[in-house]
Formats: C-alpha cells, sequence, structure tokens
C-alpha cells in the first residue's frame, strides 16, 4: 500500500503497488486477475480504482477529484477483488488538508500552545496592570480564572516549555539544530 500519508485538496497524486504477497493463498494477485480499490472514508469519501500496470497497479488521484474532499482525517483501505472475492490488503490513515486557495476567511495558523502562552502573558499583564486585583480574563469566547499570582505564572511557565518543545521539533524537523542547544568552544 503505497497511498500517500498527507496531501492538500486539490493536488494531484499517482503511485505504484506490486503484487502483493499473501502466504495462505497459493493464487498470486497480479493485475490480470485482480481488481485493486482504495477506499477513502473520513469527512467525505472517495473510492479510487487502480489501472493494471504490468503484474501491479498504477493508482492516481486527481486534481479535481482530490478537490471534492474535506479537510480531516480519513481511513484509507485498499482492497483486492475479482468475482465473488474480495481481501483487505492494507489499511492505514491519511490526512487530507485544506487548499489554501480555497480558503477567504483568516485563520489562525498558531498552535495550542502558542495560543494558550498568548493567553497567559495577557492575563499576566492584566493581572499585573489592576494592581493584583483582577483575576479573571475573557479573550474571544473563553474566560479563565486563575486564584493566585503564582498558579497564572505555573501555568505560563507549563505552555513556554510546550513552546519550545514545538520549535525544537521543528528546527529537527527542517534539519536544524535544537534552538536551545549552547555550542562551546575553547581556545
Amino acid at each position: 500500500m503505497n497511498i500517500f500519508n498527507s496531501l492538500t485538496a486539490g493536488d494531484s497524486s499517482t503511485w505504484y503497488d506490486g503484487p502483493p504477497v499473501h502466504r495462505a493463498c497459493d493464487d498470486p494477485f497480479i493485475s490480470a486477475d485482480w481488481t485493486l480499490t482504495y477506499q477513502l472514508r473520513g469527512p467525505s469519501q472517495l473510492t479510487l480504482v487502480a489501472m493494471p500496470e504490468g503484474e501491479g497497479w498504477r493508482t492516481s488521484l486527481s486534481t479535481s477529484d482530490s478537490a471534492t474532499l474535506a479537510a480531516g482525517l480519513y481511513t484509507c483501505v485498499a482492497q483486492l477483488s475479482r468475482d465473488d472475492e474480495r481481501r483487505t490488503i492494507g489499511r492505514t490513515a491519511v490526512t487530507i488538508l485544506a487548499d489554501p486557495a480555497a480558503v477567504d476567511a483568516p485563520i489562525d495558523a498558531r498552535s495550542v500552545a502558542v495560543k494558550a502562552l498568548a493567553d497567559c502573558e495577557a492575563a499576566l499583564a492584566s493581572f499585573k496592570s489592576s494592581g493584583g486585583k483582577v483575576k479573571s480574563y475573557t479573550i474571544g469566547s473563553r474566560t479563565t480564572e486563575f486564584h493566585s499570582l503564582t498558579e497564572l505564572m505555573q501555568l505560563q511557565e507549563f505552555w513556554q516549555r510546550r513552546v519550545n518543545r514545538e520549535k525544537a521539533d521543528a528546527a529537527r524537523a527542517n534539519g536544524r539544530s535544537n534552538p536551545r542547544t549552547l555550542l562551546v568552544s575553547f581556545k
């Protein structure tokens, strides 16, 4: 099963699957005898039928078909079928990302941790500017109440650690070193 892990709605994709090996069956699974289909099920659904290529199959997802998929997490099931037989040969999770060209509304792309840290810092500023008298705050539709400055500062430290971890993970994923790593040279 060679399908993508994630794809932006509206993008096209193509992949090849060779004949699968099945120990419990003497009959080979080859494209001359079997039809391969991919079932994408999630916020919307799509069935893809692979085309025979050699002994395997080539599956294509067109731009227009992927544009019909709503963003979200999907279960993808690969199935071989012929006559009255069907074999499920694979199952995986696939993520469809929103098409940025189709989004008209503003998007807050910050992570949960970055948003929570900003909220904590706003609450801390509100608390300090009121001389310690305001112990709750509302931002948008969210209301938070805290009991002490210590509790608020602990919450801020918690979210700051999460943000730092996200930055380090992103740096590693992009081939850079951890931004919190300090290198020292002695001469």
